[in-house]
C-alpha cells in the first residue's frame, strides 16, 4: 500500500488491537515527520509549513502520505517543464518534458516533501532521494516506524 489510509478507519485499526496484529506498510510517509522533523527528509519541514499555512489543515492530515506524493509529483512536473527545451516550431513536447526529467539530478533535484528527488537514465523515471519509511500499525494508538534505518530510494 502506499498511503496510510487504514489510520482514518476506526473500527479497523480495534480489530488490529484486539487481534494482536500488526500490519506493515512501505509508506510514502512516517506520521511522526510532522512531530519530530529531525528524522524527516531535508525539505519536509518546509513543505509542512506551507501546507498548514496554505490549506489550513493540521499536520495530522498528513498521515495517510497521499498530499506529500501529491505534492513531489507535482514539484516534478513542474522542474521537468521548466527545465525543457521546446521544439522551434513545435513547442513542448510530452518527449521534451520526459528527456528534462531524467536531468534533474546532481544540480537539479527536486526539492520534495520525501526527499531530496533526482531522476536518471538508469532510474527509468523513478526517483532516487526518497524516503519509503516502514510503518508498523497495531492499533489506534501504536503507529510507529519499524526499527532501523529508512530505506531510501537510489538511481537503479
Amino acid at each position: 500500500m502506499t498511503g496510510l489510509s487504514i489510520l482514518e478507519d476506526e473500527e479497523a485499526l480495534e480489530k488490529l488491537k484486539q487481534g494482536k496484529i500488526t500490519l506493515v506498510y512501505a509508506s510514502a510517509t512516517d506520521p511522526d515527520w510532522s512531530k519530530n522533523p529531525d528524522g524527516a527528509p531535508e525539505y519536509f519541514p518546509a513543505f509542512l509549513s506551507a501546507y498548514t499555512r496554505f490549506i489550513g489543515r493540521g499536520s495530522d492530515a498528513l498521515n495517510d502520505g497521499y498530499a506529500i506524493m501529491h505534492h513531489d509529483a507535482m514539484a516534478t512536473a513542474v522542474s521537468a517543464v521548466r527545465f525543457a527545451e521546446p521544439v522551434e516550431g513545435e513547442g513542448l513536447r510530452p518527449m521534451d518534458v520526459y528527456d528534462a526529467l531524467l536531468l534533474l539530478h546532481t544540480a537539479r533535484p527536486v526539492p520534495g516533501a520525501s526527499g531530496t528527488l533526482s531522476f536518471t537514465q538508469e532510474g527509468n523515471g523513478n526517483p532516487a532521494g526518497k524516503f519509503v519509511p516502514v510503518i508498523e500499525v497495531r492499533g489506534p494508538d501504536d503507529v510507529r516506524a519499524a526499527k532501523g534505518d529508512t530505506f531510501v530510494t537510489t538511481a537503479e
